[in-house]
């Protein structure tokens, strides 16, 4: 007989697994990004939340920025979960108020927004190191999400201080 309890609990190791690789991967990549492009506290890649602050400071855009990505990424969670509950209430064949409506639009301009938001960070990130921001927009891409910051960060390229030579 199939044991569900172990099978579950061994793919609930391995999802952990994965998330730790691609969070370590990530604050690794932000980490050498910011050392790259000189910018302050790189160390901040390591924490959750500063690590968006440290993105934005890479990205060359105000300290706001930092709280509207984060208050953005919040709403869109929250109003997430009040759309799954609006589902659940739909199939238990419960009455739904004409406003919770109002929540399915709510959470898909909310999503829209955050992915927005992150895409022109990205995009900015890119264009500190020199390297073409369409880049960014590729962020959204699985699997590419994976390599973009990884170029970004172990490519070649002006480091903070040097001057760029062109050539014609």
């Amino acid at each position: 007989m199939f044991d569900y309890g172990l099978s579950s609990l061994v793919s609930g190791v391995y999802s952990i697994i994965i998330d730790v690789a691609v969070y370590v991967w990530f604050a690794l990549c932000l980490y050498i990004i910011a050392k790259k492009t000189d910018t302050p506290n790189p160390w901040l890649a390591w924490i959750p939340i500063a690590n968006f602050y440290l993105m934005c400071k890479v990205a060359g855009k105000p300290v706001w920025w930092t709280a509207i990505f984060c208050l953005t990424l919040v709403l869109a969670v929250v109003s997430a979960f009040a759309f799954v509950m609006w589902i659940f209430l739909a199939m238990a064949g419960g009455e739904i108020p004409m406003w919770f409506y109002s929540i399915f639009v709510a959470t898909i301009v909310l999503v829209l927004l955050f992915w927005a938001l992150f895409i022109i960070i990205w995009m900015a990130i890119a264009k500190a190191r020199h390297k073409p921001s369409w880049l960014g927009i590729l962020m959204i891409v699985p699997i590419a999400n994976l390599v973009i910051p990884g170029i970004l960060a172990f490519s070649e390229g002006p480091v903070a201080g040097e001057d760029r030579l062109e050539t014609v």
